[in-house]
């Protein structure tokens, strides 16, 4: 499984944490995959802009490795980890595997 995670981040995937019905329905229109209960969806044009009016800074767009999404009932949150944080890919996958991000 990590050898999976690290290679789908590494190819330009992004894990999708989704605390909301909300986003899925947002995240379902963009090619994705599952492993276990984990999400992963591939970048794209459409996934930038979608972001972008999200409010994600588009600089950091090409570094994502995960969004997690949650939406209380008077806000969005949207929480981006990028790679610019200083951790190398294996820590973040490794991260994934023990839930660090949930």
């Amino acid at each position: 499984m990590e050898n999976e995670i690290y290679n789908l981040l590494n190819s330009g995937w992004i894990y999708c944490i989704v605390k909301n019905d909300y986003y899925e329905k947002i995240l379902n229109q963009f090619e994705n995959t599952r492993i276990g209960n984990m999400v992963f969806v591939k970048k794209s044009e459409k996934l930038y802009y979608v972001l972008k009016n999200l409010g994600i800074n588009p600089d950091t767009y090409d570094s994502i490795v995960i969004i997690i999404f949650d939406k209380t009932d008077t806000d969005f949150k949207i929480n981006v980890y990028s790679l610019g944080n200083g951790k190398k890919l294996k820590e973040i996958t490794q991260d994934i595997i023990n839930g660090k991000y949930e």
